[in-house]
C-alpha cells in the first residue's frame, strides 16, 4: 500500500480525537519523552540478499517515527526528544551513533535529558521475530507499557512500525493510565495535585478568628486522602502548622487574626512523588485574608452650627448658634450591632435622628434698625432620620441630611439659612485611622467654612461647624469635608 496513503489516512482519522484529549493535559500537564530507535538483535546475515532484508526490520522504525508523534491524537500533551543527542548523558566525549546498523538506544539507568518517560524498541527471535516497542519511566526504568507484533515474512516494515505504534498508543492515555493506577496506591504518590484554601471569612477585624477549609485533589478530580498539608501565614496565627487530609481530600483548622489591620496571606505545600520518579510540590493559590480595625459606632454625637455675616454697607447681617444633638435611630441595635461592619453587611448605611435642637439666633431688619430674634424649630426637627453614617472602602463617610423650617421668627426672611438650607450637600469623611478611633474618646473639629462657599458678594461672611463624639477623653481629630453652601433668594 501506497506510504503517503496510509499517512493521509491516519491523519484524518486523528483530528477528531485531538480535542478529547486538550483539557486532560491542561489540568495534568504535559510530559518529556526521548523517543530511541529500534534495536535489531537478530545477527546480521552473510550473504548481500539476506542483508537487504535483514535491513528491512531497521525501517520499521520510520513507522514509529511517523505515527509518533505526528500521527498520536494526544501529541499536543508530549513533548519529545530526539534520543538520538541522549545516549549517553551529559559526557562530552559522546559520539552520535549513525547509520542504519547504529540505532540510538538509552544507556543503562536513568536516562538523560530530564525526561518523564522513554519510548524505544527491540526486533528478536531468529526464525520467528517480532517487534516490541516498549514505553518506560525515564528515572526508574519502570515498565508502563509495551506492545508486540510478528514480522512475518514479506512483512512491509513501514506498516509494521505503525501497526505496533498504534498498538502501545495513544502514548498519554498510557501514562495517565499507569500513573492513575500508581497515584491510586496512595501516599506518597500524585499526578499534579492542586490545594485549594477557602476561608469561612476574608474579612476580619482584629483579633477575630475564623476556620478556612482546605481541599486536596489531583489533577484530574480525585480526592488524595490521608495527605499532609504544610500550612503558613504571613500574619496572624494558624491553630496548626499541618493538617491531614480525609477520605474526600479534605481538612480545616483555624485563623485568628493578628492585632494589627493587615493582609494575611495563608500558603500550603504538599510535597508529593511523581509516578514517573521524582518529588513536586502542589499548585494551588494563596488565600488572603483582609483584617481591619472595627469601626465601633457612636451612641451620640453633636454638631454645633455657628454662622455670622455682616456685609460691608450692614444691609445684611444675621448671627446664629444651633446644637444638634444626634442619637443611633435604633438603640436596640447598640449591643448586637456595636461593630459597623457587620451593621452595614446589612444595612449599607446607619440611621442617626435628630434627639435635642438647641439655639439662639437673630437678624438685622435694616429697615427698622432693629434686630430681628428667632429661635429654633423642635417641631420640624426632632425624631427625624436627620444623618447617616457608612462604611466606605477607606474610611466612613457621615451625611448630614437637610433641616426644614429650622427658623421660628417674626419676620423669617431676615434669618439667613445659607448653612441649613443644604445640608443635605453637608458630607464629612473620616480616614480608616480616624475611623478606627471615632468612639474611644471624645473628638472635637472646629471647621471653617471656605471663603469660596461663603453666600456671594458677602465677603464677611463666616461660619464654623463643630462635631464632637462622645468619649473617654479630649482630642482632636482631623477630618477631611466638603461643605457646599448656597445663598438663600
Amino acid at each position: 500500500m501506497d506510504r503517503r496513503y496510509l499517512v493521509a489516512a491516519a491523519l484524518f482519522s486523528v483530528l477528531a480525537a485531538r480535542p478529547l484529549f486538550a483539557q486532560e493535559c491542561q489540568n495534568c500537564k504535559t510530559r518529556k519523552i526521548i523517543r530511541y530507535d529500534i534495536e535489531v538483535l537478530i545477527p546480521r546475515p552473510t550473504t548481500d540478499a539476506a542483508i537487504l532484508k535483514w535491513w528491512n526490520y531497521f525501517d520499521t522504525k520510520d513507522g514509529v517515527t511517523q505515527y509518533f508523534p505526528s500521527l498520536d491524537p494526544t501529541r499536543d500533551c508530549l513533548f519529545v526528544l530526539d534520543g538520538g543527542f541522549l545516549t549517553k548523558g551529559e559526557n562530552p566525549e559522546r559520539r552520535l551513533a549513525t547509520g542504519k546498523e547504529h540505532p540510538n538506544m538509552p544507556p543503562p539507568g536513568p536516562a538523560p535529558g530530564g525526561a518523564d518517560y522513554l519510548l524505544y524498541g527491540t526486533i528478536s527471535g531468529v526464525g520467528a521475530p517480532t517487534l516490541m516497542l516498549k514505553l518506560e519511566t525515564a528515572s526508574t526504568r519502570e515498565l508502563v507499557k509495551s506492545a508486540v507484533i510478528d514480522l512475518p515474512a514479506g512483512f512491509e516494515p513501514y506498516q509494521a512500525g505503525r501497526t505496533v505504534a498504534e498498538s502501545l498508543g495513544p502514548i498519554y492515555t498510557r501514562i495517565m493510565e499507569f500513573e492513575r493506577k500508581k497515584r491510586d496506591q496512595g501516599e506518597p504518590y500524585a499526578i499534579w495535585p492542586r490545594i485549594t484554601l477557602t476561608p469561612a471569612r476574608a474579612k476580619l477585624n482584629v483579633n477575630e478568628k475564623t476556620t478556612i477549609d482546605v481541599v486536596l485533589k489531583d489533577c484530574d478530580g480525585v480526592p488524595l486522602a490521608n495527605r499532609k498539608v504544610v500550612l503558613a501565614a504571613t500574619s496572624g496565627t494558624l491553630d496548626r502548622d499541618s493538617v491531614t487530609t480525609d477520605a474526600q481530600g479534605k481538612a480545616s483548622l483555624g485563623f485568628t487574626a493578628g492585632a494589627q489591620p493587615a493582609t494575611a496571606t495563608i500558603t500550603a505545600d504538599v510535597v508529593f512523588t511523581l509516578p514517573a520518579g521524582g518529588t513536586a510540590s502542589a499548585d494551588g493559590i494563596p488565600a488572603r485574608i483582609v483584617v481591619v480595625q472595627p469601626f465601633t459606632l457612636p451612641e451620640t454625637f453633636a454638631v454645633n452650627f455657628n454662622e455670622k455675616l455682616h456685609s460691608k454697607d450692614m444691609r445684611r447681617q444675621f448671627e446664629s448658634n444651633v446644637t444638634v444633638i444626634y442619637v443611633r435611630a435604633d438603640r436596640s441595635l447598640s449591643q448586637a450591632y456595636s461593630n459597623i461592619e457587620n451593621t452595614l453587611a446589612a444595612a449599607g448605611k446607619v440611621d442617626y435622628i435628630v434627639e435635642a435642637v438647641s439655639g439662639t439666633g437673630r437678624g438685622w431688619n435694616s429697615w427698622d434698625r432693629v434686630w430681628v430674634p428667632g429661635r429654633v424649630s423642635q417641631e420640624e426637627t426632632v425624631g427625624k432620620p436627620q444623618a447617616t453614617l457608612e462604611r466606605t472602602a477607606n474610611g466612613m463617610i457621615l451625611r448630614l441630611n437637610g433641616f426644614q423650617e429650622v427658623w421660628n421668627a417674626e419676620e423669617p426672611e431676615y434669618m439667613n439659612g445659607w448653612v441649613f438650607d443644604t445640608l443635605d450637600l453637608c458630607t464629612i469623611g473620616f480616614t480608616q485611622a480616624e475611623s478606627n478611633r471615632l468612639d474611644a474618646a471624645a473628638r472635637e473639629k472646629v471647621v471653617r467654612v471656605p471663603q469660596d462657599l461663603r453666600p456671594t458678594n458677602d465677603p464677611d461672611g463666616e461660619g464654623e461647624l463643630v462635631l464632637t463624639f462622645k468619649g473617654a477623653e479630649k482630642a482632636s481629630v482631623d477630618i477631611k469635608m466638603r461643605l457646599l453652601m448656597k445663598d438663600k433668594k
